[in-house]
């Protein structure tokens, strides 16, 4: 294995959403290095702030937060988990969505309730 694919001590890096061991390049400018379940989630999301509401993809990173890093107000938040609702097949109640503060708030929901199954 490539020591690249590695934290300078040796060790696998461990996703920071689920927790899986995700032995990978960072997979963007961010330095976020997520399994590829996670990371999936993470691109669908960035894609979809990015086109709703014109944010620089290299400025959302797992603890960006939603309103004050992002400018994303409620009326952007309920257009945005319409859409990953339509792409993920998960349901996003109302009142979950109001509780959402960073981008890993969102990323972790969808994990847990892919998990779920």
């Amino acid at each position: 294995m490539s020591t690249s694919s590695r934290t300078p001590e040796g060790s696998p890096h461990q996703c920071p959403v689920c927790g899986k061991i995700a032995a990978l390049e960072p997979c963007y400018s961010g330095g976020d290095s997520v399994c590829p379940s996670c990371g999936h989630l993470l691109w669908l999301f960035r894609d979809r702030i990015g086109n709703e509401l014109g944010v620089n993809l290299d400025s959302i990173k797992f603890e960006s937060l939603l309103r004050a890093e992002l400018s994303v107000d409620s009326l952007d938040l309920a257009e945005v988990v319409m859409e990953l609702e339509e792409a993920t097949g998960i349901n996003i109640p109302d009142d979950i969505a109001e509780k959402f503060r960073s981008v890993r708030d969102v990323i972790e929901y969808l994990r847990r309730r892919q998990e779920e199954g």
